[in-house]
């Protein structure tokens, strides 16, 4: 059992909500992202997948959580969408090249949680997934007092490097840190 799977048993899932983040309603409603096969990294309980499955996605879900992963699966069932939930590590490159590609990939707190070791593996599990001219939409607090590691100001423009164009950067506060929001297009 691991630490992840110990806070959906205690209940300590501030990250774990039932809206999709503003940025990806706005996304849509503007008809700037259009059904098509997704993958939600760090899904957690299912909440972004379930709703991108509801607006026609073929979606899958991963987490490092059995439980959360579990509960994913629950829900899919309840709110009657079909989705796929996995139980993986996405810093293991060889497991995430088993997903095949994605035209939309999402992040909602998962790179900004990894220690940087694990986030040279998950850019490269992330180069492997998104297809060539997909979408990456990607929510990362930067470093501060409490919570997740959080990123540098610029690390995630700096580690997609050469093979990704940054189509959006927003920032905001959330909860009394910096929030960044990137759009990214695979070249």
């Amino acid at each position: 059992m691991n630490w992840w799977d110990l806070a959906y048993i205690s209940g300590f899932t501030p990250w774990d909500t039932a809206s999709p983040p503003a940025e990806l309603e706005d996304l849509l409603e503007r008809g700037l992202l259009k059904p098509c096969r997704a993958l939600d990294i760090g899904c957690g309980t299912g909440g972004l997948v379930v709703y991108l499955a509801k607006r026609g996605f073929e979606v899958t879900g991963i987490d490092i959580s059995i439980i959360a992963v579990k509960r994913a699966r629950a829900r899919a069932v309840k709110e009657g969408v079909k989705a796929s939930f996995i139980k993986m590590d996405f810093t293991d490159v060889g497991q995430a090249q088993l997903l095949g590609k994605f035209d939309l990939v999402t992040d909602v707190g998962c790179y900004h949680s990894l220690s940087q070791e694990d986030r040279k593996a998950y850019i490269e599990s992330s180069n492997t997934v998104i297809k060539t001219g997909g979408l990456y939409l990607v929510w990362a607090f930067t470093k501060g007092f409490w919570g997740p590691p959080g990123v540098d100001e610029y690390e995630i423009d700096r580690n997609l490097g050469q093979r990704f164009e940054i189509v959006e950067r927003r920032e905001w506060y959330s909860y009394g840190r910096k929030m960044l929001f990137y759009i990214a297009r695979r070249l």
